[in-house]
């Protein structure tokens, strides 16, 4: 299920800030995935050792129900990509040649 929720992240990103901005957009991303993990991975471990195997599964739940809720309330802002390339917005113009 992570690969194509990644693949979905950055197609948005790609697709939603201007060429010169994909390098620090990318690196946001990367930060927000490992801050996400990070987190995840704390509050799993955490759980196993109060609780036992059981509690890591019930925060994997709300990790996730987490998720679909954030989504489904930002859901206006994803960037809509049907029947357009993912390619970056370009920061420039062709510039004509005098000949």
């Amino acid at each position: 299920g992570v690969a194509p929720a990644l693949a979905v992240m950055f197609a948005m990103t790609t697709a939603s800030v201007k060429f010169s901005d994909t390098a620090e957009a990318f690196g946001w991303v990367g930060t927000g995935q490992l801050i996400g993990s990070a987190a995840g991975s704390a509050t799993a471990g955490f759980l196993i050792d109060g609780v036992g195997p059981q509690g890591a599964f019930v925060a994997g739940a709300l990790f996730a129900v987490a998720g679909v809720l954030v989504s489904i309330v930002f859901v206006r802002g994803f960037p809509d990509l049907r029947g357009r390339d993912a390619s970056p917005i370009p920061d420039t113009e062709p510039v004509p040649l005098v000949t």
